[in-house]
């Protein structure tokens, strides 16, 4: 069999020659220059999540600087941890952080060993002091984690670098990136810290020209590493705006301070670019296409990955929900509305996603897109086609997305779909409170009686939505009407809320006005003119049904003639709201549809679409100003009221959007007012009065929102923060917070959405039957937002006690199991064998309880007699007549402690009596009325006694019959025994020898035998006892 053992090559050797045809055709490949400016950094690719069985991992790769025997660096870090210390380890109120380098043998020119060299524990060094200032140590008491570095190759030129040993320029380089990949591998595992550091290299480099002062470059390459003077690798938080390594290597005079600090900036300077590198890294992507019914817009939306967002979170973000960003050059908008494809579904991916995926793949990264979701929801246009179309061009949106695109789309029927009114308004209701600060900042949002949200408005083409959280009073009243909402804060908290929503289908504008010009051609059906007055549109307008502009003043169909009449405009609009219609289910307020109460001294309203576009399109207005009924209403009147031709001398003729909204503006603007006033009940600020609600807030909050006009009862909005108030930001906003890993550690508590339970069997755990989910999945992560390590040893003091717990059961089941073992044994064991075995673990037992009494006597406990339980057990285990306190027919070793009759011999008989009275009895020849001494030691009218006893009186025998060894009856003489006599007993049999050959005769006193003991007479070492 082949030898397999790894062979490590000589420590300090060269890489092998390459033999080339000619030198010249290398050479210019090897001379590389700075094609850069000196103030840029080379470009970086850093991708986490490369080794799946680390707590953390990444993977740096820095561009190479040229062709041929050039190199970039390249490197990996893997994080295990944190692991709790071993307990034998003293108490560390921080974690300990261990940092390891290592070159592989191939990285550079010279080969490194397998142990590790200076060079590779001075960068170990500066990697642990640059890591340790942004780790927040406190959060990981008595833990340790492992952060290792593998160098798989240098930055170096290897065909004509001459540099060696510490004046190897490359090595500020290889820190650098040490660094910024630890960094990303510790934002990988979840490790907490203050902000994300990356490292950045600057360097003195002398020009070609002798005359030329040295100039400072950022990033140096390896051809300029023999031009270097001096260099510094700094470590730079960028939130923070802090230092936490800073490495200075070459010859530079310690006098000149302005060089010291032009190199600390430009190397703060390449942190910064490097940072922004890292923090790309740890971005997720989203996409969601609002398929509307005029049109289809695309939303790319951006956020921190929540497992390595919460790592360096301050606390203020960690009780907040994800923050999601967005640019305007990631929206695109496409005409007309998807469901126009409702007959040619299979022309749908081609003809009409193609373009928006397309803008999509122009702004997401390309190892991104696999976990990029997409989201296509479908509202209102499509709502109004049958149900097979509907899922027909679903079905083909689905197909085509998922053969033409790699963006993740697990689940069609929750990715693409149809989405009902009611699950448009309470997104658009997250989104908006999202970007007030409604849910983040409940104490800065109080608007009275416990209430922090604010209601939404939502009104397209087609349908109208509302959605808020009704007064406490309402919520209770019309529980089973509300929807249960749940989020989850970065550091893993459920939120819920309970909020009613419902939605209008056919109180869209468009749809609004195909009823209203229906009503027109029904009011006016006997005019014979085929012209209709229309108290909706400028004076002197004339359009068709449809709205198309006529220019000849006789036209073959019906044409609408504008009046500019705003007052009949508002009274002819009204019946469209439905308010005529029974209420089954009260209160209402459009078309007979169920709405709790609204408490306008708590629900304040935003609304968005065309609730912005219809107050600030047409008819002016600034971007941050409240909305004023009365203000409003007088620029429609006067706008309605003027003639077409001067309206349309001020519109853009280039732009014919510009011209169908003027055509338009008098119709949505009173729809609206009809809408908001008299449909949903808001106060006309300016002719009605409101209570002032009572405000928990500072007064700079509540100027603030004065200012905004998010204390009024409505107001609409187009962008908060610069984001677009949209129901697709509320959607992401939820999938986001799905992927937020929760507190517990369990989905008890599932972000998302379903009907409010009410009942008994309701619980705040309980799942609906209709719970939507968010879509996102999450990754089990350990205390403090920390990924829970795969490695063996990674205990926690939870999981340790959990072992040593198991180990005592375990181990008392092994017990248990031996005990019944022996006692099966036990049974099963002879007589006369289960006899000698019950004497010596009496023996063993009664040597134990027998100890001096403050009073000179023996404290050893009553003794049950053979009634007792302890005797009917006695029987029942080892026969008739065995008396419990002895062994019978085996002897008992003497003591060494005990009262003075158990030292004394008695008189033996013959063995014949022996045999004759073996029965055993529990009793004496008297009856058995002995007192408890004498049942312990044996009484002179005893057939038995059970233990043998050693006569130390002087009259050396007894007057007892029989076998029973007598005794004498315990007396204040007892105490006369000293401890003096017992240990002399003990000490050594040639102390208790007698005068004569009695000593042999003594050997075998206090040992088990069959044979009659002697009768061992008084000891001469005793002091005499008197007798009575």
């Amino acid at each position: 069999m082949a030898d397999r053992r790894r062979i490590n090559g000589p420590v300090g050797a060269t890489l092998p020659p390459l033999f080339v045809d000619a030198d010249e055709q290398v050479l210019p490949e090897q001379n590389q220059t700075r094609s850069r400016p000196g103030n840029t950094i080379r470009k970086m690719y850093l991708k986490t999540g490369v080794t799946p069985s680390a707590s953390g991992s990444a993977y740096l790769e820095v561009e190479t600087s040229g062709q041929g025997a050039a190199s970039g660096l390249k490197l990996s870090c893997t994080v295990h941890g944190p692991r709790a210390l071993p307990r034998s380890t003293p108490f560390s109120p921080h974690i300990i952080l261990s940092t390891h380098v290592k070159y592989a043998p191939f990285a550079t020119k010279q080969r490194h060993g397998y142990l590790r060299d200076p060079v590779e524990r001075d960068l170990g060094t500066h990697l642990e002091a640059a890591l340790r200032g942004a780790i927040i140590a406190d959060r990981w008491p008595k833990s340790g984690v492992e952060i290792i570095v593998s160098i798989i190759e240098g930055d170096q030129d290897r065909g004509i670098s001459k540099s060696q040993g510490d004046e190897a320029w490359d090595m500020m380089n290889a820190l650098s990136g040490c660094i910024t990949v630890a960094s990303a591998a510790l934002a990988d595992a979840g490790i907490d810290c203050v902000d994300t550091v990356a490292g950045g290299v600057a360097a003195l480099v002398r020009n070609t020209s002798d005359d030329s002062a040295p100039g400072i470059v950022v990033d140096p390459i390896p051809s300029e590493h023999e031009k270097i003077d001096s260099a510094c690798c700094v470590a730079y938080l960028p939130t923070r705006d802090e230092v936490t390594n800073l490495w200075f290597k070459g010859d530079l005079p310690a006098s000149d301070i302005d060089l010291y600090t032009q190199l600390i900036e430009k190397g703060i300077q390449a942190s910064k670019s490097a940072n922004r590198v890292l923090v790309e890294c740890l971005r997720r992507y989203g996409v969601i296409l609002d398929a509307g019914s005029s049109g289809t817009r695309l939303h790319i939306y951006q956020w921190k990955d929540p497992e390595k967002a919460r790592h360096n979170a301050e606390e203020e973000e960690l009780h907040s929900l994800p923050r999601l960003m967005t640019e305007k050059k990631w929206t695109k908008k496409i005409h007309p509305g998807i469901a126009t494809f409702a007959d040619k579904a299979t022309e749908v991916g081609p003809d009409y996603l193609q373009s928006l995926v397309e803008h999509a793949l122009r702004y997401i990264p390309k190892d991104k897109i696999r976990d990029t979701p997409i989201f296509l929801m479908a509202t209102a246009g499509m709502r109004l086609l049958p149900k097979i179309q509907q899922s027909a061009l679903t079905h083909e949106v689905c197909s085509y997305l998922r053969g033409n695109t790699q963006f993740s789309l697990p689940d069609c029927d929750l990715h693409i779909q149809v989405i009902k009114g009611e699950t448009e308004g309470l997104y658009g209701w997250i989104a908006s409170n999202y970007l007030l600060g409604g849910f983040d900042h409940p104490t800065e949002h109080a608007h009275g009686k416990g209430h922090h949200t604010y209601g939404f408005l939502d009104m397209g083409g087609a349908s109208a939505q509302i959605a808020f959280a009704p007064n406490s009073t309402e919520a209770q009243k019309h529980a089973d009407d509300l929807k249960l909402l749940r989020l989850r804060t970065l550091d893993g908290s459920p939120s819920e809320y309970k909020v009613f929503t419902t939605t209008w289908l056919g109180f869209g504008v468009n749809e609004a006005r195909e009823s209203y010009v229906e009503n027109l051609k029904e009011l006016y059906a006997g005019s014979k003119s085929g012209e209709l007055p229309d108290p909706c549109m400028p004076k002197s307008l004339r359009t068709t049904l449809d709205g198309k502009p006529v220019q000849e003043t006789k036209s073959d169909g019906l044409t609408l003639i504008g009046t500019g009449a705003f007052d009949e405009c508002l009274r002819q609009t009204y019946p469209l709201l439905g308010k005529d219609k029974p209420c089954e289910d009260q209160p209402c307020l459009l078309n007979g549809q169920h709405v709790p109460a609204i408490d306008f001294d708590v629900n304040h309203f935003v609304g968005v679409s065309e609730y912005w576009h219809t107050t600030h399109g047409v008819f002016g207005g600034k971007d941050d100003e409240a909305y004023d009924f009365t203000t409003y209403q007088k620029r429609v009147k006067d706008y309605c009221s003027q003639d077409w031709d001067s309206i349309q001398s001020t519109i853009d003729s280039r732009k014919k959007h510009d011209a169908k909204n003027a055509q338009e503006a008098c119709f949505k603007a009173s729809w609206l007012i009809n809408i908001l006033h008299e449909g949903i009940g808001v106060p006309r600020i300016g002719l009605e009065t409101l209570p002032a609600p009572g405000l928990n807030a500072s007064k700079d909050v509540i100027e603030d929102a004065k200012d905004k006009g998010f204390l009024d009862p409505f107001q609409p909005v187009d962008k908060i923060d610069g984001i677009e108030v949209s129901w697709t930001l509320g959607k992401m906003v939820l999938y986001a917070a799905g992927q937020i890993p929760p507190r517990s550690g369990d989905d008890k508590y599932p972000v998302g959405f379903g009907s409010n339970m009410i009942g008994e069997s309701s619980s705040s755990s309980t799942i609906p039957p209709d719970f939507q989910f968010a879509g996102s999945s999450w990754r089990t992560i350990g205390h403090h937002g920390n990924q829970t390590s795969g490695d063996d040893d990674d205990w926690g003091s939870q999981a340790e006690d959990l072992l040593d717990k198991a180990k005592v059961r375990s181990a008392s089941g092994v017990f248990i199991f031996l005990l019944i073992f022996f006692c099966f044994v036990y049974f099963f064991r002879k007589r006369d064998r289960r006899m000698r075995l019950y004497g010596r673990t009496r023996a063993l037992f009664r040597s134990n309880s027998r100890k001096p009494s403050r009073f000179g006597g023996v404290s050893g406990g009553s003794r049950k007699g053979s009634g007792s339980l302890s005797g009917l057990i006695a029987n029942t285990l080892f026969g008739k007549g065995r008396r419990s306190s002895g062994s019978g027919g085996a002897y008992e070793r003497v003591m060494e402690e005990g009262d003075l009759n158990q030292f004394e011999l008695g008189d033996v008989d013959s063995l014949s009596s022996f045999e004759e009275n073996n029965d055993y009895s529990d009793s004496s020849a008297d009856g058995g009325s002995s007192s408890s001494s004498s049942r312990r030691y044996g009484s002179s009218g005893s057939r038995f006694s059970g233990t043998p006893t050693l006569n130390l009186m002087g009259s050396g025998s007894g007057s007892g019959s029989g076998h029973g060894f007598e005794t004498m009856p315990t007396t204040g003489s007892a105490a006369l025994l000293d401890r003096s006599g017992l240990v002399v007993r003990t000490e050594s049999r040639e102390r208790l020898a007698l005068p004569g050959g009695a000593n042999l005769q003594m050997l075998n006193a206090g040992r088990r035998s069959r044979a009659p003991s002697p009768t061992r007479l008084k000891s001469p070492l005793m002091p005499p006892l008197q007798e009575k």
